[in-house]
């Protein structure tokens, strides 16, 4: 039997079955979400008791402990047991980078970044795709978050949408507006305060003759701006509905060498906040 294997990035997984207790599963969940890292006893109990901790709490603590080490012990009888590993001031769990998805995400996306940032984007797209399919949902979506996971969630919700913005930058450079303006559409309407989505959905619905929409887009994204925050959009939004009005001949084309665009004036337009 293989290493065992852990899913985070949605519903706790782990090869040959997650613990059904639900305890159980916030205080592994609690200690992959911190993956190679001690997370002390007080973290832990005010993650499983956020609002009042039992006195037994500490002890609790060390039998569920006890169950997961049994339970992952059955799954991989070979390494289970130096999986969970007990270090003051509390535990911590020990997987390899292949073992744990969210570690595989963020590595896929980093090199993702660097394919952005040296204008390999087939490369960036191709990395980046490969790094959002490891989400099946919201992070651990089926356990309790207390304080150290909601942190968690946010960060990584943060890292996902970076992707996911990195990885439509990239396919705008190599020609798929067409293909994009569907996605770029749900975007802006699941993320209406982020304006990278809506620059990008300017840039693809541009690029297929369709100025009037992608002004329409600038529009929208104004009024929801100030409606909610009281703010104008940023610079590069404003830039880009110029070059719009102005129905620039370079914003219709893609730039799918980084050289080149670095050439006609060291800043690439397909891209409306430049990296």
């Amino acid at each position: 039997m293989g290493a065992v294997r852990f899913g985070i990035l949605g519903p706790l997984e782990v090869t040959g079955g997650a613990p059904a207790a639900a305890k159980l599963r916030g205080v592994l969940g609690t200690l992959l979400v911190r993956a190679n890292e001690v997370v002390s006893v007080d973290s832990l109990i005010d993650e499983l008791w956020p609002d009042a901790p039992p006195r037994t709490a500490p002890t609790t603590l060390q039998v569920y402990v006890s169950h997961l080490r049994k339970a992952l012990r059955a799954a991989d009888p070979h390494h289970g047991r130096e999986t969970l590993v007990t270090r003051r001031p509390g535990y911590l769990a020990r997987v390899t980078p292949d073992e744990l998805d969210s570690t595989a995400f963020l590595g896929l996306s980093r090199r993702g970044h660097q394919a952005l940032h040296e204008g390999d984007f087939a490369a960036a797209a191709d990395l980046q795709r490969r790094a959002l399919a490891l989400w099946r949902g919201p992070l651990l979506s089926d356990i309790p978050h207390g304080p150290l996971l909601e942190g968690a969630a946010v960060r990584m919700d943060e890292a996902r949408t970076t992707a996911l913005d990195e990885r439509v930058r990239a396919e705008l450079h190599l020609g798929m507006h067409r293909e994009l303006v569907p996605e770029l559409h749900e975007l802006a309407a699941e993320y209406p305060l982020r304006e990278e989505f809506h620059t990008h959905l300017m840039v693809a619905l541009y690029r297929c003759g369709r100025q009037a929409e992608a002004l329409r887009v600038f529009t929208l994204l104004r009024q929801t701006l100030v409606d909610e925050l009281g703010i104008e959009p940023g610079p590069e939004s404003r830039r880009l509905q110029r070059l719009i009005l102005a129905g620039d001949p370079e914003l219709a084309r893609p730039a799918p060498d980084a050289r080149t665009a670095r050439r006609t004036g060291g800043e690439d337009r397909a891209l409306p906040r430049p990296l």
